[in-house]
């Protein structure tokens, strides 16, 4: 291109900047309608032709994509995670323990102090999950499958099988070279459904079906923990309250030998000979079980709502809600209580291996007690999970900083620190003090805040491994860094900006002039935006979007306080704009969407809610893609929002728990769920070179106005860097001013078409 052209070039695109609609300014309401217009061919364009020809194809344009279908898009898939919590089940093997957490896969090496030593990721977790050990073959039950390993070598676990089950699994037993699977599902069928299956394990990596045990005609069961000996199948049936005993002298086609009620719903079994020990709501039934056919009732231990049992010698251990019972049932006409430990959690196993008995504590994590003397259980380790109800989350670079909501006290390790320098495997590094609460974080450089209950913590970044806690104040919930500012949507304070140059001592620089409830903010160019409620009563609220500009942070200017709706509830929001629109996240509204085009008149013009729900946690938008997570939902939901007025649901990704905060950075997903830090990768649909704006068309008026507000007015960047390459080099970055000229060039002078490098 030479000197003139380029000249030319440059003093049209900064004509064009003059002319487009901005991000924060005045623009066209995006629902006209213009008729599609031709620009002259002899002659260079009007700054009112290229103004109105520029909104008329974004019209039709949009008027085209509105009927999108929802063809899914595998968008989203699993990369890692990491800051665990959720104990399910142990397993001992000389100085190694197996642990089964909701995420997946645990090993502590126990030969010194206890210490985690691997994390194998078993992505989609459930609740009602065991373990299983013979010789080095690790089974990991989880919901509608088994996971084989190979645990020969404990710190390089080897994948061998992976057994599809015909229901959720909750029980499992291994015997010899068989695996007996039970269903926690209720299941109700005319014609009787499975509720325990036979696996062959004899070849681990060629697990077949041997044979499957079935309820009655006209009946329904589950099982939900099982004994087997060499004949028989011993099965606590929750759902209809009774003990099934089958015969599995033919593996092939078990028999169904006697029902037996206890009389109120039981939840766990154990076995000791011929007496079968049977914990139910009003107490641990015992039975004499020498004829299968015909169980007899021996006695009852009045200890009701146990979750599980464990035999050792002619001692029981029930597990009931948060400690442990002992009993001597030697003489099951004279039973006697030992000792009781209370213990941090509990869950639905134990794990008794010696003396020494396993308790996993679920969100807690797990103990380790000496049990050489019954009366006297002593714990002799523990292990505590890092978090629970995990809510914030901010990547910076290579590293991720998380914060955990609930805390048992005011004080503590609530704040995570994660290098993810290989998105693949991060690594907890540490975790330092935080307040109670401990709702989001914002990082900035060296700055990082991080909003507890109504507190915010201010901390030292310089060593990005270990930030410094320097100071605490007062006015804390929904936070930004900025610069040397801090901006806070502190509930009732309405917007707080604090001058955070001095760490130790921040000062409130600017504060409004009229107190208001905030629960929601982002900032985009010289504008905040805030969620505001006004409550009249407990169940009746008014919900406002104030834009406010924060050109000079000392005296923040109220642009616009737009009135949206009123409701029972208050909102929890999450916001993220970009372009001309805002789009908010609520437990009651689900998604709102905002034409923020003109910051003096804001408009709702749209609301819509995740298929599965309206209880919308957080928010993130990746260029196109919104994605969305839910409070009561297990999953990630993903819309393309080409046409705000009409989102389309592309993708739902299932995870463990409910999510919280979304962040998106360099092609990745970083997800707050209750009890992890998720990293999902995004594999981002092809591109075409040219489509700036990703709206599936090339080198149109569109892309350079969209192009312009990327370069000159803060806008979102191009969703594929490669696709804006149009001048094909990087010398000066992928996407910059140099692009920008080649698309005017080739636009309105006929230069050469964008190849973007190839």
């Amino acid at each position: 291109m030479g000197k003139m052209s380029l000249t030319i070039s440059i003093v049209f695109t900064f004509s064009f900047l003059a002319i487009c609609p901005a991000a924060n300014g005045d623009s066209t309401d995006n629902q006209l309608a213009i008729e599609p217009l031709q620009l002259p061919s002899d002659r260079m364009p009007t700054l009112a032709e290229l103004k109105t020809y520029s909104m008329a194809l974004a019209s039709s344009q949009k008027s085209k994509t509105s009927a999108r279908s929802g063809n899914s898009i595998e968008l989203l898939e699993f990369a890692s995670s990491t800051i665990w919590s959720g104990t399910l089940d142990i397993i001992a093997v000389d100085s190694f323990l197996f642990v089964l957490n909701i995420h997946g896969l645990q090993i502590f090496n126990t030969s010194q102090v206890l210490r985690l030593v691997k994390s194998v990721p078993i992505f989609i977790g459930a609740f009602y999950d065991q373990l299983e050990l013979n010789d080095s073959i690790l089974y990991v039950g989880r919901r509608e499958e088994v996971h084989v390993f190979d645990v020969s070598n404990p710190l390089s676990p080897i994948a061998l099988d992976t057994i599809s089950l015909p229901f959720t699994g909750m029980a499992m037993e291994l015997k010899g070279n068989r695996l007996y699977v039970g269903s926690i599902m209720l299941i109700f069928s005319l014609n009787g459904e499975p509720v325990v299956s036979i696996y062959d394990v004899s070849e681990p990596s060629a697990v077949t079906l041997v044979g499957t045990c079935y309820i009655p005609v006209n009946n329904y069961g589950d099982a939900i923990d099982l004994d087997v000996t060499d004949s028989l199948i011993y099965i606590t049936c929750n759902s209809n309250g009774s003990l099934a005993i089958y015969s599995i002298a033919d593996e092939q086609n078990p028999v169904l030998l006697s029902l037996t009620y206890p009389g109120s719903t039981p939840w766990c079994q154990a076995l000791k000979d011929t007496i079968l020990f049977l914990g139910a709501e009003q107490g641990i039934v015992c039975y004499n079980v020498s004829n299968p056919n015909s169980p007899v009732y021996v006695a009852t231990i009045p200890l009701g709502g146990t979750w599980s049992i464990e035999m050792y010698g002619d001692t029981l251990f029930a597990r009931r809600y948060d400690s442990i019972y002992s009993y001597d049932v030697s003489d099951l006409s004279n039973v006697q209580e030992l000792g009781v430990l209370a213990n941090r959690g509990a869950w639905f196993t134990e794990f008794i291996s010696g003396d020494t008995m396993y308790l996993p504590e679920y969100t807690w994590g797990f103990e380790i007690v000496d049990i050489s003397d019954a009366a006297n259980m002593i714990v002799i380790d523990t292990f505590t999970s890092p978090t629970w109800e995990m809510r914030g989350v901010t990547p910076v670079g290579d590293w991720v900083y998380c914060t955990k909501y609930n805390s048992p006290f005011n004080f503590v390790n609530a704040l995570h620190v994660v290098d993810a320098t290989d998105r693949y495997n991060p690594v907890h590094v540490t975790s330092v003090p935080a307040g109670q609460n401990s709702v989001s974080v914002a990082v900035d450089g060296s700055r990082l805040a991080v909003a507890a209950g109504n507190k915010l913590y201010l901390y030292d970044r310089t060593e990005a491994y270990n930030p410094q806690f320097r100071s605490l104040f007062e006015r804390g919930s929904k936070i930004r860094i900025r610069d040397n500012y801090l901006y806070s949507a502190g509930y009732a304070y309405g917007l707080a900006i604090y001058d955070i140059s001095d760490l130790y001592n921040p000062v409130l620089v600017s504060h409004p002039d009229y107190n208001v409830f905030l629960n929601g903010l982002t900032i985009d160019g010289d504008y905040a935006y805030t969620a505001e409620i006004q409550m009249y009563g407990p169940l009746d609220v008014d919900h406002f979007l104030r834009v406010t500009d924060i050109s000079d942070p000392t005296n923040q200017v109220s642009v616009s306080n737009y009135f949206f709706g009123n409701s029972s509830l208050g909102l929890y929001v999450d916001m993220v704009k970009s372009g001309g629109f805002l789009y908010t996240a609520t437990p009651i509204m689900g998604v709102l969407v905002f034409n923020v085009g003109n910051v003096n008149q804001p408009q709702l013009i749209n609301q819509f809610t995740g298929t599965q729900g309206e209880s919308v946690s957080g928010l993130e938008f990746d260029g196109r893609f919104l994605y969305l997570s839910f409070w009561d939902v297990t999953g990630i939901e993903v819309f393309d929002m080409i046409d705000p007025l009409n989102p389309v649901s592309v993708q739902q990704i299932e995870l463990p728990l409910p999510s919280h905060q979304l962040k998106v950075q360099d092609g990745f997903l970083y997800v707050a769920i209750r009890s992890a830090l998720y990293i999902l990768k995004i594999n981002p649909p092809a591109v075409a070179c040219g489509d700036v704006n990703f709206d599936d068309n090339v080198n149109t008026i569109v892309d350079l106005t969209y192009y312009v507000d990327y370069i000159f007015r803060g806008g979102p960047k191009p969703y594929s860097e490669s696709a804006a390459n149009l001048d094909g080099d990087c010398t000066y970055g992928c996407n910059n001013i140099f692009d920008l000229i080649y698309l005017v060039d080739f636009i309105f002078r006929g230069g050469p078409v964008p190849t973007c490098g190839n």
